[in-house]
């Protein structure tokens, strides 16, 4: 919830439907009903060659119950926000034990929306945003990889 009103909030569901449309893929997005409004209109206005479907998700904790319809040749993306942000909550702490348990076997990206509020046509894939040394979620990584290690 709140996920529209991050300042990259256009930015992500953009990448999301340049990346169907050239895959030639369906793309399902599980938002709440408000939100997968926005996503439709976006998606109708400037992508309306894109194959999109919008399933109302009213809850994160809803997030568990999609792992019986993600197969192992699917890519689920997960937007998160960080910590600190309007969108944030307290249970996405427990987003990469979720991840690891419901989510094994199929391909897996997650999104941090940005947060510096650029325009949206002033991103490409090959000019790095910001330049740190450690990227947001290298903790989540860190974390699945050792719980797979330990598998």
């Amino acid at each position: 919830s709140r996920g529209e009103y991050e300042p990259g909030f256009y930015r992500w569901v953009e990448r999301l439907a340049r990346l169907a449309g050239n895959l030639g893929c369906r793309i399902i997005f599980h938002a709440r009903p408000d939100t997968n409004a926005l996503i439709n209109g976006y998606i109708q206005h400037h992508h309306s060659d894109v194959r999109a479907e919008y399933q109302n998700m009213l809850e994160w904790k809803e997030l568990l119950t999609l792992n019986k319809w993600v197969n192992d040749d699917h890519l689920m993306v997960i937007i998160t926000a960080r910590q600190g942000t309007v969108s944030y909550k307290p249970v996405f702490e427990h987003l990469p034990e979720e991840i690891t348990n419901c989510f094994a076997n199929c391909s897996l990206m997650i999104i941090y929306p940005d947060q510096h509020g650029q325009q949206q046509g002033s991103m490409t894939f090959t000019a790095p945003q910001r330049q740190e040394r450690e990227s947001a979620y290298s903790s989540i990584v860190k974390w699945i990889h050792k719980k797979k290690n330990k598998i």
